[in-house]
């Protein structure tokens, strides 16, 4: 099994969108850093061919979806997000558009683009879409 690598802590900026831009641009450097991109990439790779590796891959990511969920409940707490908001929902759109850029259209990463999923993410979660 992979352990979950460090990552944001919750609450760190004291916002919830900092917090969400934090956890998104973690991930596009993630994939972008040329020394650490291959593990991601090819964890994901490897899920498609082997029932073990699928397995890895999704206690790892369910681990850190656990551990950034907790960004919501601190927003919460704050008055950012509405109560009952889905913590999970709102790490998965976060983090959604970058994985779509780097395993589906090939396009480019970069901070813009952690940014601009965090805040469409964010705006979602308030007008109650999960």
């Amino acid at each position: 099994m992979i352990a979950p690598s460090p990552m944001v802590t919750p609450g760190m900026t004291g916002a919830v969108e900092g917090d969400l831009i934090a956890l998104a641009t973690e991930v596009v450097d993630a994939f972008t850093d040329p020394a650490t991109r291959a593990v991601p990439i090819g964890l994901v790779a490897a899920a498609l061919h082997s029932d073990r590796a699928a397995e890895a891959k999704r206690a790892y990511y369910d681990a850190r979806h656990e551990a950034a969920a907790a960004i919501a409940a601190r927003g919460v707490e704050r008055g950012e997000l509405p109560p009952g908001v889905d913590a999970r929902e709102l790490v998965r759109q976060t983090c959604a558009p970058i994985f779509y850029r780097v395993f589906v259209s090939g396009e480019p990463v970069d901070r813009a683009t952690a940014e601009r999923a965090a805040r469409a993410a964010l705006a979602a979660a308030r007008a109650g879409v999960f």
